[in-house]
């Protein structure tokens, strides 16, 4: 509960609510700012809060909350529960917004989630709270930016969900398809249904994985798990799977020289994943009757692989490959250039990148470290 302000408070209140009014550029950027945006003084209490403020809070002027704490003003539970006020109970030691708020105080800007139960509504609502501090004319402040996440809480969690749910149900779509293989054993047609089953459930549940992986990686939440491989014995493992591929119907894959059976240590998931995905974009833009080369070599204690391609990748199409939202398969279609990318370099640590010319054709290269930084422990990219 908010308590109530004396006569001479409010005065001091307005007084440094003047102070950020009384030149237009800070409240300009202010009101330029996306989502909420607070001003609160050395009691935490508001002096300045931005239109935007305004709607999502339903007030129609600073009157309404001027005063107020950023989690009474919010309409917080526990805020509303506490005798002295929003930041004084208990659960406000775990609070984001109160530990962003106490970094400020101390001179620190900081970024923290926090999640909260209106108490009028017992709706819950989560929110990304960035905080700075201020000094003006002498007078302690601090900006509090406040941008509501819970839709994209929700995603995650749903994204989650989905994907474990998903997975669940292909484990036993497989589990059944196998059972049909053995129970016809002796029929060459049923054996022919169950393994073409199999073989759908597992390309299913790989696209599944990729798409569940990228999902991680684009929210931070992708571990990393190093294991030892030997680079050679894994590009021939890209190249069996993807013989037995529609892209590769009438184009060949070959292993082509130095590929070194050098070793690394890395993620094998994600790397033959990089591989993966560069296998299958060289054969889709191969010609009937093309040819893919894979390669591999160390050097200065990199891992060096390669695909290589005779087709050229027009100029505006090479200055949009790494783009999340472009596709040469046509609109709302493929990641895979733009995930080799991002699982390559944030989470491999490596680099990858590539060249196209009418004289090489189009060679699309990832090096990665042969000891993954930080190896030892499960990570996550930074």
């Amino acid at each position: 509960m908010q308590l109530e302000i004396s006569h001479s408070r409010n005065a001091e209140l307005r007084e440094q609510h003047r102070l950020l009014t009384q030149t237009e550029l800070l409240p300009t950027v202010l009101e330029a700012m996306p989502g909420i945006v607070l001003i609160i003084n050395d009691r935490r209490e508001i002096v300045y809060a931005n239109r935007e403020a305004y709607r999502v809070l339903h007030v129609e002027d600073l009157d309404q909350i001027l005063g107020k704490r950023p989690g009474e003003a919010m309409g917080c539970s526990v805020a509303a529960s506490c005798s002295n006020g929003c930041g004084t109970g208990e659960a406000c030691a775990v609070c984001g917004a109160a530990s962003a708020i106490r970094a400020a105080e101390m001179g620190k800007s900081a970024v923290r989630e926090c999640r909260i139960r209106r108490y009028d509504t017992g709706i819950g609502m989560d929110f990304r709270v960035s905080t700075t501090p201020l000094n003006i004319q002498g007078v302690n402040l601090t900006l509090v930016a406040l941008i509501d996440i819970s839709h994209e809480n929700r995603r995650r969690a749903l994204e989650r969900i989905f994907f474990h749910d998903l997975l669940n149900t292909l484990g036993a779509l497989s589990g059944y398809a196998q059972l049909l293989q053995n129970a016809y054993g002796s029929r060459e047609d049923m054996r022919e249904f169950g393994s073409a089953i199999l073989h759908l459930t597992e390309t299913m549940a790989e696209q599944i994985y990729e798409q569940r992986d990228l999902a991680a990686a684009e929210n931070n939440d992708l571990s990393i798990r190093p294991s030892n491989l030997n680079a050679r014995e894994l590009l021939e493992e890209v190249a069996v799977l993807y013989r037995n591929h529609a892209a590769s119907r009438d184009r060949s894959i070959v292993i082509g020289e130095p590929a070194e059976g050098a070793t690394l240590r890395t993620d094998k998931r994600l790397l033959q994943r990089i591989i993966a995905n560069m296998v299958k974009s060289a054969l889709e833009a191969s010609m009937p009757g093309g040819r893919v080369t894979l390669t591999c070599w160390a050097e200065d204690h990199h891992v060096h692989f390669e695909v290589h391609n005779h087709g050229v990748i027009p100029r505006d199409v090479q200055l949009q490959i790494f783009q999340r939202a472009f596709s040469t398969k046509g609109t709302g279609r493929g990641l895979g250039t733009y995930s080799m990318k991002l699982l390559g370099e944030r989470y491999l640590k490596g680099s990858v990148n590539f060249t196209s010319t009418p004289e090489t054709g189009t060679i699309f290269r990832a090096i990665v470290p042969q000891y993954h930084p930080g190896d030892g422990q499960v990570t996550q990219g930074a």
